[in-house]
């Protein structure tokens, strides 16, 4: 991999997190974003980070990504899912339900069970992590 394709490092970051190696994953995102800090495809690193600290049981960071996510990209569904997870997870039930609410808003359709399963995860305790906090965010089963 050209060491200067940014996209190559963002890419890459997703199959480092459906293997389940989360540190390498973050190490990926930071790679992508120093090479290409103002590229379109921000927000999916952003996301990915996000994914990566509630999988590391890093609720509050999670939150905090999140936070940004959707302060950031106001119409993004990914941002509003995981803020609603994080939340959830960190035990933060209320928050969780108004992000849930603002995601059901902007995509009607989506069940806990149907997110859970929707990236290829390696690890089960990554799938049964997210569908966890889908569930205590209050999303359908």
């Amino acid at each position: 991999m050209n060491p200067n394709f940014a996209l190559g490092w963002q890419q890459g970051a997703w199959v480092q997190i459906f293997l389940g190696n989360h540190h390498t994953a973050l190490e990926y995102v930071r790679q992508f974003e120093r090479l290409s800090p103002f590229d379109p495809q921000v927000r999916y690193g952003k996301l990915q980070s996000t994914l990566v600290h509630i999988f590391q049981g890093h609720y509050e960071e999670a939150a905090q990504s999140a936070e940004k996510i959707v302060g950031e990209f106001p119409a993004f569904t990914p941002g509003w899912r995981l803020l609603a997870v994080s939340k959830a997870l960190a035990g933060d039930v209320a928050s969780a339900n108004i992000a849930t609410k603002k995601a059901l808003e902007l995509a009607p359709s989506q069940t806990a069970s149907a997110l859970a399963l929707f990236m290829p995860l390696r690890r089960t305790i990554d799938v049964e992590r997210l569908k966890e906090g889908y569930i205590r965010a209050g999303f359908p089963p």
